[in-house]
């Protein structure tokens, strides 16, 4: 069995993942290969990793991120985004 490092291995094994990104290209690339790969429990949208309002607190298991952090305008903004 191939090891999956990206963002949709815990989309494979049946969580519901969901991928926030600034760039609508990238939200759109995300959605795409999702339907490709028969992957409904992975959701996309836009939003801005420094201010994510619209997600509750403590609704996530788990928070990932590549590069979200490392070149964002507010890094110390996305951190506290992503233990509240």
């Amino acid at each position: 069995m191939r090891r999956r490092d990206d963002g949709f291995a815990g989309g494979t094994l049946g969580a519901e993942v969901l991928g926030v990104d600034i760039a609508s290209n990238l939200v759109a690339a995300g959605r795409q290969r999702a339907i490709a790969e028969g992957l409904g429990n992975c959701k996309f949208q836009e939003g801005d990793a420094s201010n994510l309002h619209d997600l509750k607190d403590r609704s996530f298991d788990l928070v990932v991120t590549i590069f979200g952090a490392m070149f964002a305008p507010k890094p110390f903004d996305v951190a506290k985004e992503m233990v509240r």
